[in-house]
């Protein structure tokens, strides 16, 4: 699995459009709960640059596509759960 942060973005929103047309799973984080995302999208709520707010990571991540403008400096914070 796929976690995108920063996934409404422009680059974000077009990676999980990507990953999800070639099969892959996808765990998209966002700040907004009413946020449209390409359907399949596993969401996650919650504010990457306050990883505290984010709700729970789901199992299998693989990889992660991080927006360096979405996390401002918390990038090593958000990093440490989805390591694990």
């Amino acid at each position: 699995m796929f976690l995108v942060i920063g996934a409404t973005g422009s680059v974000g929103r077009e990676a999980v459009s990507l990953l999800l047309e070639a099969g892959e799973e996808v765990a998209a984080v966002t700040r907004d709960p009413a946020a449209t995302l390409p359907g399949g999208a596993h969401v996650v709520i919650g504010d990457p640059s306050r990883p505290d707010s984010i709700t729970a990571l789901p199992d299998g991540i693989e990889a992660v596509l991080l927006s360096p403008r979405a996390v401002g400096g918390a990038a090593a914070e958000l990093l440490s759960p989805a390591a694990r």
